[in-house]
């Protein structure tokens, strides 16, 4: 379950009801569906982060993008925005401001791990994988 509180106890979003974790599929780099890896932007208040799956999990299904990041900003209420595209796992990202950001991405597989700039303000500005 993950769900964002306020400092009065109250449930202000409910972001996902997570199956149990047999679920995955086997291999390496399979990860639950759902939402993951779910943080706040460190260069903007109240906003999430987190990747998803875009390959129902399985990293050995033949897919152009494997994970997607998407944001949701205070108060919650609107549906979340796609960041961007991944081509491999999301690994993690560093928050310097509106106009530069790092994400990483990672595959078990061959040990490669790349890491982007992107533009926090205008994510699609200058991405390219």
């Amino acid at each position: 379950l993950i769900e964002v509180w306020n400092t009065s106890g109250e449930i202000v979003k409910s972001l996902a009801k997570l199956p149990s974790g047999e679920t995955i599929p086997k291999g390496f780099d399979s990860v639950r569906e759902g939402p993951r890896d779910v943080h706040w932007r460190a260069d903007v208040a109240a906003t999430l982060v987190w990747a998803e799956a875009q390959d129902g999990g399985n990293m050995s299904v033949d897919v152009p993008h494997h994970d997607a990041l998407f944001s949701l900003a205070a108060p919650f209420k609107a549906a979340p925005s796609e960041m961007l595209r991944l081509e491999r796992r999301y690994s993690g990202i560093q928050w310097g401001n509106q106009g530069l950001a790092v994400v990483s991405e990672w595959r078990f597989a061959d040990r490669t791990l790349r890491s982007w700039k992107f533009q926090p303000a205008n994510p699609q500005a200058d991405w390219v994988l």
